[in-house]
């Protein structure tokens, strides 16, 4: 496997048929690890960011796994010092999840691959916390351990011991909205949001638009605002 270092908004704009396409084929990868997503994310920091890329060493070949990263610095404490730090690319978004895309029939070598080449970089400290796909997380560490890394597995518990931090509570939903009225919800909410319904088509003042690339900037000020 060859592993690419895309460090550049050019360079990443050049992956995006390759990553969609890998992206598609992978069960594991959600919305938050989509292209489209990950763009504005690195748009907006630029320097902050970086992609492995791997694809096979065949000439020709498509990569086939990419693995978004967070660049920062933190202070030490313990060795009075800055050091560097690497976390999952998903960490520079409000993306609940991280992780990363991979074609699921060359997992084990792209993922090995990747940890190699992590092992090459300059870093202090590597966090890669919310990553819902512990198979693959396992494999990662894997290569870690055979390079004498010291692995810790920590915790992020919050409000007094009641919810874990790490874990972002997901369901799967029906493709249609009336399947989902009919089969997520109890028959007395399935009623009051159908009630509500026809009182907003019923209301002159109100209307759903979709937010357009000449509205995209005051939309997302007014969700900010809310």
């Amino acid at each position: 496997m060859q592993v690419d270092v895309i460090e550049t908004w050019d360079a990443f704009l050049g992956l995006k048929q390759a990553w969609e396409t890998v992206h598609a084929q992978d069960p594991e990868a959600g919305y938050f690890l989509s292209w489209q997503w990950l763009g504005e994310v690195f748009r907006a920091n630029p320097d902050r960011w970086r992609v492995l890329a791997v694809k096979p060493d065949d000439a020709g070949s498509d990569h086939v796994c990419f693995f978004p990263l967070k660049l920062g610095t933190r202070w030490s404490s313990s060795s009075q010092q800055f050091t560097t730090e690497i976390q999952a690319g998903g960490r520079l978004s409000w993306g609940q999840y991280t992780g990363f895309v991979c074609l699921p029939d060359r997992e084990k070598p792209a993922i090995a691959a990747v940890a190699a080449k992590l092992c090459e970089l300059p870093w202090g400290r590597l966090s890669h916390k919310n990553d819902p796909c512990q198979r693959r997380l396992k494999l990662l560490l894997n290569g870690f351990a055979k390079s004498g890394y010291r692995i810790s597995h920590g915790e992020d518990i919050i409000n007094g011991g009641t919810v874990d931090n790490l874990i972002c509570p997901q369901i799967q939903l029906s493709g249609d909205y009336e399947s989902y009225l009919e089969s997520c919800l109890s028959s007395n909410t399935r009623q009051k949001m159908r009630r509500f319904w026809r009182k907003f088509e019923a209301a002159d003042e109100l209307k759903i638009t979709s937010s357009t690339a000449e509205t995209h900037d005051r939309d997302l000020t007014i969700l900010l605002d809310f």
